[in-house]
């Protein structure tokens, strides 16, 4: 019969696996397809090696909030303790990255089990650390070996514990008044009767399982058991340790959360309060720049104002002007409104003009040949032919300014008819003449200005 509930229950497990790792499965598994097979085969090597297990699916959660359907073999592996078999219930979930990644692993206590406190693979939530155990290898690790690995531990080092039950210290309690006259010659039995009660409690203790296999105690054996009642029971003792144990870890881990939740407000609120002080800061200078523009705006503002004001004035003095002196002025020559007040001063405003006409006419070279409009070798030409003569031109500018200046004259035009210039003065020779009759350089002077004659440009 068993062995026909074996086979019945190795080929539910079968049909399951093939209907949730098909393509078509209404359940849908995070695998990708290559690692299905892998992992199919695996899980029916672990259930046909531990009988125990059967094969289910579930969402399983990760430490960073997300989630995977995962298979996972639940059930119980067997151990060995103090010469007893027993039987650890277990959970292995297949991860997407299996088998690259490990397996994970948890002992999955009952409502009657406790987690043993400081174990050496496993944490306070059953979760276990397989990489105390074994070194897994993607190309010759099976899930197989993992449960190996785990039964070899726990039967080392048992990860669960029964529960205590809450009557055993007031049972003890009661039994030690009638128990204080035993006689002391009794009391040396005594003692090998609490050696081997310990050691049954102990036993006792340690695992918890559903299949224990223990000897029956001799009729001796319990009248020396009931003899030793007057010792108190170990085991209502560690239910008071456990207690005040679980107390005190509790307390601190409070404590400990409180103190690091308080921490990181008060940092928070530091960074903000930071924030805030700096940002009223940028607010502060940008008021300041915000006034300091104001007050340049607003006195922008008056000069462009007092500007405006004065060139009010100004047209209406030259409205006046026209008013007055404007009749027949569309017959006026331009080239006849300045005149020099001598030929000395019509020679320096003949070589400014000169000067200046010559400046526009490179600018216009310039662009010709930024457009294309001309051949380099025409610019150059023209270039050197002008440059020349704005060099004969600004030198003659030098030395007539010169002379002016020996007269006492700074500015060397008048506006006026030629009636007005000077009878006695004299022109000085063009600088090209100069420069091949360097006895021109040293001009004769003009006969002296009439001291009534303007010689400012009006």
């Amino acid at each position: 019969a068993r062995r026909a509930m074996s086979r019945a229950v190795s080929n539910a497990i079968h049909r399951y696996l093939d209907n949730v790792l098909s393509d078509q499965s209404s359940v849908r598994l995070s695998y990708d397809t290559p690692s299905r097979s892998v992992i199919r085969g695996q899980l029916l090597e672990l259930i046909e090696t531990y009988g125990s297990l059967t094969v289910n699916d579930d969402d399983y959660y990760y430490n960073d909030g997300t989630s995977a359907r995962l298979l996972y073999a639940e059930g119980t592996i067997p151990m060995t303790y103090a010469g007893a078999r027993y039987n650890v219930p277990v959970k292995l979930y297949v991860g997407v990255e299996f088998p690259h990644a490990e397996p994970a692993a948890f002992v999955a206590p009952t409502r009657d089990m406790m987690i043993k406190s400081n174990h050496s693979c496993v944490d306070a939530d059953g979760g276990v650390m397989l990489s105390r155990l074994m070194t897994w290898d993607p190309s010759r690790s099976r899930l197989r070996d993992v449960a190996r690995a785990l039964s070899a531990a726990f039967s080392e080092e048992p990860p669960l514990f029964t529960k205590p039950n809450a009557d055993v210290g007031n049972t003890s309690a009661s039994s030690t008044m009638t128990s204080g006259i035993r006689s002391g010659a009794r009391a040396a039995r005594n003692v090998a009767g609490v050696a081997s009660r310990v050691a049954a409690n102990v036993a006792q203790r340690v695992p918890f399982s559903v299949r224990v296999e223990r000897r029956t105690p001799s009729n001796s054996e319990r009248r020396i058991e009931e003899s030793t009642s007057t010792i108190t029971s170990p085991r209502a003792e560690d239910v008071i340790h456990a207690k005040n144990l679980f107390r005190a870890r509790a307390i601190a881990a409070l404590l400990e959360r409180l103190r690091h939740e308080t921490e990181q407000r008060r940092s928070a609120n530091l960074q903000s309060v930071e924030l805030l002080l700096s940002q009223q800061t940028e607010l502060y200078a940008r008021k300041i720049n915000l006034e300091q523009e104001n007050a340049a705006m607003r006195a922008k503002c008056e000069d462009i104002e007092h500007g405006a004001s004065e060139m009010r004035e100004a047209t209406n003095v030259m409205r006046k002007w026209l008013a007055t002196h404007g009749q027949g002025t569309d017959q006026v020559d331009i080239d006849n409104v300045f005149k020099g007040a001598d030929a000395w001063s019509q020679q320096l405003l003949d070589a400014h003009v000169k000067d200046k006409a010559i400046e526009d006419t490179l600018d216009a070279l310039d662009d010709l040949l930024n457009d294309g409009l001309i051949h380099h070798a025409d610019y150059m030409r023209q270039v050197m032919k002008l440059c020349k003569e704005q060099f004969y031109a600004r030198a003659e500018i030098a030395i007539v300014t010169k002379m002016q200046a020996e007269r006492g004259i700074t500015n060397n035009a008048y506006v006026g008819d030629k009636t007005r210039t000077p009878q006695h003065g004299h022109r000085l020779e063009p600088l090209s003449t100069m420069f091949s009759e360097p006895s021109f350089l040293q001009p004769s002077r003009p006969a002296r200005a009439d001291p009534g004659r303007t010689t400012w440009l009006d």
